[in-house]
């Protein structure tokens, strides 16, 4: 792996250049390395300026540490462009903005904005989307607005296709704790972020410790409540969910 990074490090215009530089971006922005994740960023812009990949971590990064308006800019900038290995100026595919678009419905939502996550998730249900982040966001949001069975069922499909990927179980277990806490199953909505209080990926491990500590408080246990939120804050305050359970 190592000899594969330092070639992309020297060659960084291909395609897979830019796909294994984009990958350790990410895996340094879920781990809480903000500062690797920009370097790749920054790496990134250098070797292809105004690419799609460099424009789509730097959203990643500026969601991770809370600053939406950033984080959607990036992705806005990010989807007008072709993905690698299509020609400069070319059409962009519809399902090549799929996950950029499923990252934009979290973003209005963590914003507050449920009317513009539920335009946004419904905008992008029309295209009919088979990509993973897309299907599990349409999930969410229809499931909060109040077709939570219907949501549910979608969802637990999601998992069973992809029971070896933590990071769709974790978006998965997610979504479902937002569904339930919507129709009023706060126990349940706790319960169902054990997957994403498993994660390898402190970033998430971090928001889930952060909402399973505000179910905790919501059920009347402070203590439980106390200590995710310590969990939480415990992997650093740098982060967007770090910053809110510090501040409980």
């Amino acid at each position: 792996i190592d000899g594969h990074l330092r070639w992309a490090e020297g060659d960084g215009q291909s395609p897979n250049a830019q796909t294994l530089l984009a990958c350790r971006g990410m895996s340094r922005a879920l781990a809480l390395d903000f500062d690797g994740a920009a370097g790749d960023a920054a790496l990134l812009e250098a070797k292809s300026p105004g690419g799609r990949a460099a424009a789509g971590l730097r959203g990643a990064i500026a969601f991770w540490r809370g600053q939406w308006e950033d984080a959607d800019r990036e992705l806005v900038a990010a989807r007008a462009v072709p993905p690698a290995g299509h020609a400069k100026g070319a059409p962009v595919p519809p399902n090549a903005n799929h996950g950029l678009d499923a990252q934009r419905v979290e973003i209005a939502r963590e914003r507050g904005d449920a009317a513009g996550a539920a335009a946004l998730a419904e905008a992008l249900a029309q295209e009919r989307p088979t990509h993973r982040s897309a299907r599990i966001v349409i999930a969410c949001v229809r499931g909060e607005q109040g077709s939570p069975d219907a949501a549910v069922a979608e969802l637990d499909a999601i998992a069973a296709q992809w029971p070896f990927s933590p990071a769709t179980l974790a978006s998965v277990a997610f979504a479902r704790s937002r569904v339930e806490k919507a129709r009023g199953n706060v126990s349940q909505a706790l319960s169902a972020l054990a997957p994403a209080l498993r994660s390898p990926h402190a970033a998430i491990r971090q928001l889930a410790h952060l909402e399973a500590g505000d179910a905790a408080a919501a059920l009347g246990d402070p203590d439980a409540a106390r200590r995710h939120w310590s969990d939480a804050l415990a992997l650093g305050p740098h982060s967007s969910a770090g910053a809110r359970a510090a501040s409980r």
